[in-house]
């Protein structure tokens, strides 16, 4: 369990990273913004990248264990992808689109590393539920789980596309979108009709 100092600095980190991006995001800021020193953030962490490695695994574990939570309810598929979405929804909140870039489309190879092996194992998780749904018969059962993944990773590639996210204000909002038309497609949802 981190220390008091610690926990502040995670707090202070992901709270500038949401905000300005990992980037535009300095030690001394995060060590202010923790009403701490400069030297008991390298006490505590390496660097800005150990730091920021430490924010996005708490971060996803955290929303992992929402998942699952959610996941566990005994209520249809339908609606468990609802409560996932407005979960990805609630959990971006405040997130910024230099952030959200920085993450995605990361030319730090261990920052990205690092993403990517958090991500598959929330995704390996949300495969099997897929196929579970699927034999349950939540799911059509000439559609390819694979398929499905696919067109999710094309969805996601949108966050990393100014053409797309300059349609929205926040990027909470374009996440909302491509998650309703993930489960909608253009047609509203059958509970408006």
């Amino acid at each position: 369990m981190p220390s008091k100092i610690a926990g502040r600095l995670l707090e202070s980190a992901q709270e500038l990273f949401w905000k300005y991006g990992i980037k535009k995001t300095s030690i001394e800021e995060i060590a202010e913004n923790a009403e701490t020193s400069k030297m008991s953030f390298y006490r505590n962490f390496e660097n800005k990248e150990d730091i920021a490695k430490k924010v996005l695994t708490k971060f996803m574990d955290h929303t992992f264990k929402k998942y699952t939570e959610l996941m566990n309810l005994d209520i249809p598929f339908e609606q468990k992808m609802i409560k996932v979405m407005n979960l990805e929804h609630d959990e971006s909140q405040n997130m910024s689109n230099e952030f959200i870039q920085e993450i995605i489309a990361n030319e730090n190879t261990e920052l990205k590393s690092h993403f990517t092996a958090l991500s598959d194992k929330y995704n390996a998780a949300f495969i099997r539920d897929l196929f579970k749904a699927q034999e349950d018969g939540y799911i059509r059962k000439d559609i390819k789980i694979s398929f499905i993944m696919n067109m999710i990773t094309m969805l996601n590639e949108q966050m990393t596309k100014e053409s797309f996210t300059s349609m929205y204000s926040e990027p909470k909002d374009a996440i909302k979108e491509l998650g309703q038309f993930f489960l909608y497609g253009i047609f509203p949802p059958r509970d408006q009709e």
